[in-house]
């Protein structure tokens, strides 16, 4: 069964994530799901993004990066553009760890592995 293509076609969505297998598996969903997306690796790829390309619609953050903390990234990202919906995906959970995530400014929290129906839900809730 194909899966229908969201109207929202025009929205991107710049994932951060420096694992190569979870970042094509989260563009894939999103490609699924109608978003164009782009992947940055380190935060400061995504910082220098944010400054020089059209703002994404939503950022999937990795909390576990391996030049800066997602949670600080996201704080920095924040001050350059306050409207910025974040979402933090991350492998790490721990207790406090999602309090952490929503004190910083990000939007939303998915641990995972994760599963497509819960981008879906994520995505339509904040977009």
């Amino acid at each position: 069964m194909k899966q229908e293509i969201d109207p929202l076609t025009d929205k991107t969505i710049l994932v951060v994530e420096d694992d190569v297998v979870s970042g094509k598996l989260l563009k894939e969903i999103l490609h699924g799901l109608g978003y164009k997306t782009n992947m940055v690796k380190l935060g400061l790829e995504a910082i220098i993004y944010i400054k020089t390309k059209p703002n994404p619609n939503l950022v999937f953050m990795d909390i576990k990066l391996p030049d800066i903390d997602g949670i600080a990234l996201t704080q920095d990202l924040l001050k350059l553009n306050p409207n910025l919906i974040v979402v933090a995906q991350t492998a790490y959970t721990y207790q406090g760890i999602e309090d952490q995530c929503y004190a910083a400014g990000m939007k939303g929290f998915l641990s995972k592995p994760i599963k497509s129906k819960d981008i879906k839900r994520i995505i339509d809730t904040l977009l």
